[in-house]
């Protein structure tokens, strides 16, 4: 059996598709990741596991982020980050995971 070595959705990220980005999504751009999280997220409601996590929850990092950013009313988490990218996707997915570093080393 296949185990995973990771704890929380922010650990996938970070040691899987960060390092891989082709073997998860279509092609590495914010839009495709966004569309991989609606799915995880999706999947997980359905399935009843515990929503609440270290990505989506109350104090993860999508609320992190639009703090972070000055903009924590904003809808979609994405514009902030593609707004700093000036809508290039693949910068836009660059900036993805160096604020989820940054998120991830403020909670250790």
């Amino acid at each position: 059996m296949n185990e995973k070595t990771y704890e929380t959705l922010t650990d996938f990220l970070l040691q899987h598709l960060q390092q891989r980005p082709g073997m998860y999504l279509k092609e590495p751009r914010l839009s495709t990741l966004s569309t991989f999280l609606m799915g995880y997220s999706v999947g997980r409601y359905v399935s009843q596991y515990p929503y609440e996590d270290d990505f989506f929850g109350h104090n993860g990092f999508i609320q992190w982020l639009g703090h972070y950013k000055d903009n924590p009313e904003v809808d979609f988490w994405e514009a902030i980050l593609m707004e700093e990218a000036q809508h290039d996707e693949y910068r836009a997915l660059e900036l993805f995971f160096e604020y989820l570093e940054k998120f991830r080393s403020e909670q250790c």
